[in-house]
């Protein structure tokens, strides 16, 4: 199989360029066309899972909309992974063994990590709404606490490694598909931004594992240091790029 769709100089010029990046993957090829489909059904496993029924009476439906906040969060957090890989194969259209096994992965972690993402917004939106956004998903002890703190930055961090060696693996083949300095400096910072996404929830899993009962709940607030790293980083990024020309 073929790892790239492209390459050469001449075809590499005549490449859409969005954002200072070529596009050498703009023709849709059959796993890409998987992994949408596959995404579009964790998404609607988001809006059937979890025990949710068809309403049949007004307090039904009324409980339903509230479970709205948890299927929106759930739905912003699986497009952010569809949308890093969705960059990815714009950006480099490659295809062979190592990509077609890690986007299969990505695939699988995404499928397994569907249930437990929004049985977590769901009781956290339920936490911190005083038990307005009444959680569907019922925890009886401290334990199931961290145990789903576990299970939902084990699923965060496995996602996130995955578009790291994406990227990682376009790196390597930087000299077959041509990339400039700016496109080699994009994707390391690249690479950059999704580690911070895999350290964070890898701490997170260290604190429900270690913190005492009463201090269990710092496990997920600690997600909230991404308001300050990724704009960090982001901020860091920007101020690089200045001295560095993009794609022609």
């Amino acid at each position: 199989m073929a790892e790239s769709r492209g390459s050469g100089h001449l075809r590499t010029e005549s490449m859409p360029v969005i954002d200072g990046f070529r596009q050498r993957g703009m023709e849709m090829t059959r796993l890409e066309t998987f992994a949408d489909a596959a995404f579009a059904f964790a998404v609607t496993l988001l809006v059937v899972g979890g025990g949710d029924t068809i309403p049949t009476t007004f307090e039904e439906m009324t409980r339903a909309m509230k479970q709205v906040p948890a299927f929106a969060a759930s739905f912003a957090n699986i497009m952010l992974f569809w949308y890093a890989h969705h960059r990815w194969s714009r950006r480099f259209g490659l295809e062979g063994p190592v990509s077609v096994s890690l986007t299969l992965l990505l695939v699988f972690v995404v499928l397994v990590y569907v249930y437990p993402l929004k049985a977590l917004y769901s009781g956290a939106l339920d936490f911190f709404s005083g038990g307005y956004l009444e959680s569907y998903f019922a925890l009886t002890s401290i334990d199931d606490l961290r145990i789903m703190f576990v299970i939902f930055g084990t699923g965060y961090a496995a996602l996130s490694g995955v578009i790291v060696l994406l990227n990682r693996h376009a790196l390597a083949r930087s000299d077959d598909l041509i990339l400039n300095e700016f496109e080699r400096y994009e994707t390391v910072t690249e690479v950059q931004h999704w580690l911070i996404n895999m350290a964070v929830p890898l701490i997170s899993i260290g604190l429900a594992i270690l913190l005492p009962d009463g201090l269990v709940v710092v496990a997920g607030m600690f997600y909230a240091v991404f308001g300050v790293f990724l704009p960090w980083h982001a901020n860091k990024r920007e101020r690089a790029r200045q001295g560095i020309g993009p794609a022609d």
